[in-house]
């Protein structure tokens, strides 16, 4: 949803997911050919803010493969850490916090 309302000019149907981690976008290449719309989408993906929880303000994924099998990190700034223990695909038996409080 997020790609689709972003100034990407996606539509819904150029947006896929396919799984629990893999999303496929289909480039419109019929303003540019195919190689720009590719590096264009490359660009600007990553720059996507997807919002869900009020409270956080910055969200950042990391992959870490060290230990052979991909897995993906999500580094939150901000409060209600039981919100984002409950946003699916959170194992929230492996979520810490820094704050004192929570």
């Amino acid at each position: 949803y997020a790609l689709c309302t972003s100034k990407l000019k996606l539509s819904p149907k150029d947006v896929n997911v396919r799984g629990e981690s893999i999303i496929t976008v289909s480039p419109n290449s019929k303003k540019h050919s195919l190689n720009h719309s590719l590096m264009l989408l490359k660009e600007s993906v990553p720059a996507v803010v997807i919002k869900g929880l009020p409270t956080i303000s910055r969200a950042v994924i990391h992959n870490d493969d060290s230990s052979g099998k991909t897995r993906y990190k999500i580094f939150v700034e901000g409060d209600n850490m039981r919100e984002v223990m409950a946003t699916q695909g959170v194992l929230g038996t492996k979520t810490t916090s820094n704050n004192t409080i929570e």
